[in-house]
């Protein structure tokens, strides 16, 4: 619904796309979707689906304008940006294939200072954050830093909203984000 608010059936990248599942959900709602994906078994699942989407085997941390050849009036990065290396250089690429007057949708695990205390007052704070995960998240994203890794990387966010559980312990946010005109940067 708030992809339909901010940018109704536009053209959307799902960025770390995985099996597709969520590019076909866009398509059945009428988006013209592709998608980018770094794991070849994801990838192959994605391509499996017989979608009218293109599906790009890409390092979303490289360029990405060049590989799908186009601008999109959204891209749309759910529960990605947790995994990241590198997520300057992510958005700063997401921002090359955006339209100007497009959108970023992104979402993440809420991190806020009440969810992390109670965490780690419960004795949950190690398996919580468990570094020996493979593949696991790297990092922690509250409403105050991940507005900063908007603002940076000429991104202005224009909605927060908290899902799963009661206000300040969501599980996760949802981020909608417009780049920012040059002079703004």
């Amino acid at each position: 619904s708030l992809l339909d608010r901010f940018a109704p059936r536009c053209s959307v990248l799902d960025v770390g796309c995985g099996n597709g599942g969520f590019t076909a959900y866009l398509e059945q709602f009428g988006y013209q979707a592709d998608g980018i994906e770094i794991v070849d078994s994801e990838l192959q699942l994605a391509r499996q689906r017989q979608l009218k989407a293109v599906f790009h085997k890409h390092d979303a941390a490289l360029p990405i304008a060049p590989v799908v050849g186009k601008q999109y009036s959204a891209c749309v990065a759910l529960e990605v940006v947790e995994h990241l290396f590198d997520p300057d250089a992510v958005l700063q690429n997401l921002r090359g294939c955006l339209k100007d007057d497009g959108i970023l949708v992104l979402t993440t695990p809420f991190h806020g200072y009440a969810k992390n205390l109670l965490i780690a007052l419960s004795g949950r704070f190690d398996q919580h954050v468990d570094p020996l995960w493979r593949g696991g998240h790297i990092k922690f994203w509250s409403r105050s830093t991940i507005t900063r890794l908007f603002n940076r990387n000429g991104f202005r966010l224009q909605c927060f909203q908290g899902v799963g559980r009661m206000p300040p312990l969501w599980k996760s946010m949802i981020c909608i984000a417009r780049p920012t005109s040059d002079q703004e940067i």
